[in-house]
This record gives C-alpha cells, sequence and structure tokens, in this order.
C-alpha cells in the first residue's frame, strides 16, 4: 500500500504544473537584478577577506571610520543570506534562484555556494596551521572557549 504525498510534496507538485511562472515569483527582474549585482560585489570582498583571515588571522582592517569592516561585515551577511535563501527555497519548492537577468542572480547564488566553501575551508586551514580561529568581536567574543588568533602577533602577508 502507497502513502498518500506530503503536503509539502503536494504543494511542489502543484507549483511546478499550476503554470506560475518561478522568475514572477520572485520578483521583477530590477528586483533580480538589483539581487544580482549586490550578490556579485560581494564575492570579491569576501574572497580578501577570508585571504587575509588566511594570511594574517584577523579580517580587513577597519578603515577609516570603520567604513571597509562595515563593508567586509555587510558582504559576508550577503553571501550567508544567499546561501540560506537558496536552500529555504530548495526545501520549499524543490529549487533554487531563478538565473534572473543574463543568468546572473543564479552566477550570485553558485558564487555564495563557493564563498562558504571557502569560508569553512579557511577556517579549517587557520585552525590546522596556527592552531587558533579568527574572533567575531564585537559581535560574539568566545575566546573563553576556544584558541583565537592574535592579529598583533600574527605575520601579516609577507611574513612582516
Amino acid at each position: 500500500a502507497s502513502r498518500p504525498a506530503s503536503r509539502c510534496a503536494r504543494a511542489t507538485v502543484a507549483r511546478m504544473t499550476d503554470g506560475s511562472n518561478d522568475e514572477e515569483d520572485f520578483g521583477s527582474t530590477e528586483t533580480q537584478g538589483a539581487l544580482a549585482v549586490s550578490g556579485l560585489v560581494a564575492q570579491p570582498i569576501v574572497w580578501i577577506s577570508l585571504y587575509t583571515v588566511v594570511a594574517t588571522g584577523a579580517g580587513l582592517p577597519p578603515g577609516p571610520f570603520g567604513i571597509l569592516g562595515a563593508v567586509e561585515g555587510i558582504s559576508y551577511l550577503i553571501v550567508v543570506g544567499f546561501v540560506a535563501s537558496s536552500l529555504y527555497r530548495k526545501v520549499t519548492t524543490g529549487s533554487g534562484f531563478p538565473a534572473g537577468p543574463n543568468g546572473l542572480l543564479g552566477a550570485a547564488e553558485g558564487l555564495s555556494f563557493l564563498s562558504i566553501l571557502g569560508g569553512l575551508a579557511a577556517l579549517a586551514a587557520l585552525a590546522a596551521e596556527r592552531g587558533c580561529v579568527p574572533n567575531a568581536k564585537p559581535i560574539l567574543d568566545y575566546s573563553a572557549y576556544v584558541n583565537v588568533c592574535d592579529a598583533a602577533t600574527t605575520p601579516g602577508f609577507f611574513g612582516g
């Protein structure tokens, strides 16, 4: 005897067969374009930050008025937001983001997943090489629980 399909499975099948357009469900072309641009601009900032974390044990310097640190933090939030939203959509609808204009939204989604994997690899490399992890001050201080890298005593980009 077969079991009846779950409510989620029925909703997914109904959504796939009702003729609704996933592109329309995700917003206008302008909205998709703006999301794609924000996601694509955030990627290189995150990659530079990850390189800096591996090289120095700390993220980017705050910069004037903390602007560089703020841009770094916002970029990480955008990347995590893309991945979380995409995973939510995959679970609830069975597919990720639509490709968007010129495939840019899909590119931002894919690059966000790669950035998360790069972040995990950077964290693992730092922990294996130096036995420490970067601190997330001022948001979260977990230095009482794990060995935190000290950027003041860690050599810079070129060992200086």
